[in-house]
């Protein structure tokens, strides 16, 4: 089943956030180029970098992978631990703010498809996620109730290419983890949501859910 990876680093000071910007651009063709070595029947695709808008010392990474087990070979490859070590000399690695690695059971960043889709989500200007915590009894429920109500977000962003969802697979706790992806023209514009007359119909998917956390992102790599 194919995964995507989603990383959130935060850099240890605003000093140290260029240097961190500039050895995970030096890591992206090192991964590309192990994976296309390690996995030649398997395209890269995408290997989108966000800073938070919220909190710019936070650096989302995403990569899409055939499994789990092939972003783990990646992690114990010699090529991952040579550029860790020098990342994690830029980043908090314990405490609150450390790194927060997990995968979701779709393609947020999809590799096929028309050339306007497969740019969507990635050229939007921002990038908002919406991270939904969901007891496992309701989980069938939200998803019943997000079907019923995903056009309207996907018609206030601009088109069904623009949202992506995906249930985490590695969770933490008990707790099912449903993460959904939109892409703006602003902050403001995602805001405005709220203001249009099918929001309240929206906002049913709320019931079953125990915590949402919203972030915005902007692409820089």
């Amino acid at each position: 089943m194919a995964v995507t990876e989603l990383a959130i680093l935060t850099a240890k000071s605003a000093n140290a956030l260029p240097a961190l910007k500039k050895h995970i651009a030096a890591t992206l063709p090192v991964l590309k180029a192990w994976h296309q070595k390690t996995y030649p029947q398997s395209s890269t695709g995408p290997a989108p970098v966000f800073q938070q808008v919220e909190d710019p010392s936070k650096v989302l990474l995403s990569f899409r992978w055939d499994s789990v087990e092939a972003h783990r070979a990646w992690i114990e490859s010699s090529e991952n631990k040579t550029g860790m070590g020098v990342i994690n000399g830029f980043i908090k690695t314990e405490g609150e703010g450390k790194l927060e690695l997990f995968h979701l059971d779709s393609e947020i960043f999809p590799i096929s498809g028309p050339n306007e889709e497969q740019k969507g989500l990635l050229g939007s200007p921002v990038l908002m996620v919406a991270r939904m915590l969901v007891s496992p009894e309701k989980k069938e429920s939200f998803q019943e109730a997000w079907v019923k109500v995903k056009g309207l977000l996907e018609t206030h962003a601009g088109g069904e290419h623009l949202v992506r969802t995906g249930w985490r697979v590695n969770k933490d706790g008990d707790k099912e983890e449903f993460v959904l992806a939109a892409g703006f023209e602003s902050v403001e514009q995602h805001y405005a949501f709220a203001m249009k007359p099918g929001f309240g119909q929206y906002m049913a998917i709320f019931q079953f859910v125990i915590k949402t956390d919203v972030k915005h992102y902007r692409r820089f790599l």
